[in-house]
């Protein structure tokens, strides 16, 4: 899934940990909420991100500006501290000058994603040692997503 697409992950994570690929939208509650449930497992997975526009027309700006930056995992960090603010969910990429090309980007995952079945979202995915994929879905705790990746503790 997404093998084409335009993931975020995190720079200081080893290529030799499990991956476990999400496809977001940065204006989704729960997608959010599924982000600070992953960042205690950062230093044991690699978390790649994938954000699609499922809610708004806002998503797409928001992700392109996000996918644009220099630090795009340190950039999705920043839009997730401010994703409760008051005055405006996540950063505001209003005024924020972005090549075409990454808005594109986010199209090309969100189509991606539908060829692929995803009809909501957050969705994770792992593939366990049997070579099986488990879903992770929405509500998750960090502790079920551990079992997901690692399978159940002895």
């Amino acid at each position: 899934m997404l093998a084409n697409g335009f993931g975020i992950k995190n720079p200081k994570a080893s290529s030799d940990l499990p991956t476990v690929v999400i496809v977001s939208d940065t204006q989704c509650p729960w997608c959010s909420r599924l982000w600070n449930t992953t960042m205690p497992l950062t230093d044991k997975v690699n978390f790649v991100w994938y954000l699609v526009p499922v809610l708004r027309d806002l998503s797409i700006s928001q992700a392109a500006m996000i996918l644009s930056s220099s630090n795009p995992w340190e950039k999705y960090g920043e839009h997730e501290l401010h994703f409760k603010d008051a005055g405006f969910r996540g950063l505001n990429p209003e005024g924020i000058p972005v090549d075409q090309k990454y808005r594109d980007e986010v199209w090309t995952n969100a189509k991606i994603a539908r060829w692929s079945g995803v009809t909501s979202v957050p969705l994770g995915v792992s593939k366990n040692k049997a070579g099986k994929y488990i879903p992770i879905f929405s509500g998750s705790s960090t502790e079920q997503i551990e079992e997901v990746v690692f399978g159940k503790p002895k």
